[in-house]
């Protein structure tokens, strides 16, 4: 199996982006109407004079937990931005193609203002607004992704087309 081209790995980055974020933002919603009544629901079903579990602590922690992903999201970023940037170096293409490609970055950049917007859309709306403050590394990204997407795409198009013709690193 060939495959001729890699830009469209583009619009993958994108998706995988926006459903990441939103699907984090949805979880932290949930555990946080969750948490008051988890919290009341536990603390009565602990036996009379026990004291060493402080169940309020430990729902923080979960809670805690799932804000970490705020931080991991420029990561996760980062590793889909250098997978993408090393299957363009293998792929072989054709100068020709190079023109095509500046079609298909209107495209992906119509694709990530979309997408930009929907997330915006989604966490102004009524609820989701509280707590998608405590999400900025995220918010952020979201907000530059038109931005961002652009960047990579045109590092995608030069890895893929400034290679010498006659080099062929498919065979690895």
């Amino acid at each position: 199996m060939k495959k001729k081209g890699n830009l469209p790995d583009v619009v993958w980055i994108i998706a995988v982006l926006f459903a990441t974020a939103i699907m984090i933002i949805f979880v932290y919603y949930i555990w946080s109407q969750a948490k008051p009544e988890l919290d009341s629901a536990l603390g009565s079903s602990l036996p009379a004079g026990e004291t060493s579990f402080n169940i309020t602590q430990m729902t923080g922690d979960v809670g805690g937990g799932i804000k970490t992903f705020n931080s991991m999201i420029s990561l996760f970023l980062l590793g889909l931005i250098v997978m993408t940037l090393i299957s363009a170096f293998f792929i072989q293409s054709h100068p020709v193609f190079f023109f095509v490609s500046f079609l298909f970055l209107i495209i992906v950049l119509i694709i990530a203002v979309v997408f930009s917007n929907m997330y915006q859309s989604i966490i102004e709306s009524e609820g989701i607004s509280d707590i998608s403050s405590e999400f900025g590394i995220m918010n952020l990204f979201m907000q530059y992704l038109p931005h961002i997407i652009v960047i990579i795409t045109i590092i995608v198009g030069v890895i893929l087309f400034a290679k010498p013709r006659g080099a062929s690193t498919s065979g690895i």
